[in-house]
C-alpha cells in the first residue's frame, strides 16, 4: 500500500487507544499516535504499549501510522525502541533543528527494525522543525538522511 500523497494527518494523544478504534470515521490519509505533548507525564512509559496495539488498528484501516516521539533527552530513545514494529510508517521528530538529531534518529531507528525482524530502511522520518533555526536549516534536516520522507512545518502569525 503506498501512503503518498498524505493530504490529512490526525493526531492522536498516544495514551488514547478509543480515539484509535474511532479514527476511520474521519477517513484520514494518516494518524500521528503523539508520545511528546499530548501525554501526561505519567502516562508515557504506558503510553508506547498503547501504541503498539494503536499501529496494527490502523494498517487494518490503512491508514498510515506515524509516531510523534520525545525528545531524545525526554525518552525518544526509549520511545524508538518500543513502538519500531511491523505497520510504523514513520516517526515524526519533533523540535527538530539540526542534521545531527536527525542522523542519530537514523541510528536508532536502524537498531529498533534489526530487533523488530523488519527491513533496513522500513521505517521513515519526518522532522518537524519548531524553531527558527530547525525552519532555516529545512533542507539540511531533509538531506541528513535517506528516511526523511517528508517535512511538516507551520509558519503563522502576524509578520509585523
Amino acid at each position: 500500500m503506498s501512503i503518498w500523497p498524505i493530504r490529512s494527518m490526525l493526531f492522536i494523544p498516544g495514551h488514547k487507544l478509543e480515539w484509535v478504534r474511532t479514527v476511520k470515521r474521519f477517513a484520514p490519509d494518516a494518524v500521528v499516535l503523539d508520545l511528546e505533548d499530548a501525554v501526561p507525564l505519567g502516562l508515557k512509559t504506558a503510553a508506547r504499549a498503547t501504541i503498539r496495539e494503536a499501529i496494527p488498528l490502523l494498517v487494518e484501516h490503512r491508514i498510515a501510522a506515524f509516531v510523534r516521539i520525545n525528545d531524545f533527552e525526554c525518552g525518544g530513545e526509549d520511545d524508538v525502541a518500543a513502538i519500531c514494529m511491523p505497520g510504523l510508517a514513520g516517526i515524526m521528530l519533533p523540535k527538530a533543528d539540526s542534521a545531527k538529531q536527525v542522523q542519530h534518529l537514523d541510528r536508532l531507528i536502524a537498531h529498533a527494525e534489526g530487533r523488530a525482524g523488519l527491513p533496513l530502511g522500513a521505517v521513515g522520518i519526518i522532522p518537524l522543525p519548531e524553531t527558527a533555526r530547525g525552519l532555516a536549516d529545512a533542507r539540511l534536516l531533509a538531506e541528513a538522511s535517506n528516511r526523511v520522507t517528508g517535512l511538516v512545518t507551520v509558519v503563522g502569525g502576524p509578520v509585523a
